[in-house]
């Protein structure tokens, strides 16, 4: 049963991927697999280019179910499937339209350096420094960025030790 729900899950997934889809086609999936992901992938460049940026924005995680991420067409930020449910992270408003209230939001920070998918270190670097901080961390890489999500309440924090980060990876 488990893995029949993870098997339509990837192709909810694939679907999206395939020709004649909305995706646009710089969105779809690469052709080229097996080569290296474009980006940087040196760790003291990285994390010396990381240029945090933090959005203003609120964001919740939620699970729902597949059924209600069809039926209600929610906007959000991001989406991952699991056995479980389809994960969300979306701003607290749309996910109460969804009948998922979360009482707990998370801030986005976004570390503009163009990443790579490949680079081996960078999250570990960020999160023990966050973690040596007491700031719980849950990171999303994107294809041209990595993003950080940190409690709400502690975000200028979690700013400031990333940015102390850089600032000691540009010094030395």
């Amino acid at each position: 049963m488990l893995a029949e729900r993870i098997v339509r899950a990837w192709e909810a997934w694939r679907h999206e991927s395939e020709p004649g889809s909305t995706l646009p086609q710089e969105h779809r999936a690469d052709a080229t697999v097996g080569a290296p992901a474009p980006g940087e992938t040196d760790l003291t460049t990285l994390l010396r280019d990381m240029r945090p940026e933090l959005d203003e924005r609120r964001y919740a995680f939620v699970s729902v179910s597949p059924a209600t991420v069809e039926a209600r067409k929610p906007v959000y930020l991001g989406r991952f499937h699991e056995a479980e449910g389809v994960t969300l992270i979306l701003e607290p408003g749309e996910a109460e339209r969804l009948g998922a209230p979360t009482k707990v939001h998370w801030a986005r920070i976004t570390l503009a350096v163009h990443s790579s998918l490949s680079a081996v270190g960078f999250m570990a670097r960020l999160g023990a420094a966050l973690a040596a901080a007491g700031i719980s961390a849950n990171p999303v890489a994107g294809y041209y960025h990595d993003h950080l999500f940190v409690p709400w309440q502690e975000r200028q924090r979690a700013l400031a030790v990333l940015q102390g980060l850089a600032a000691a990876a540009s010094a030395d």
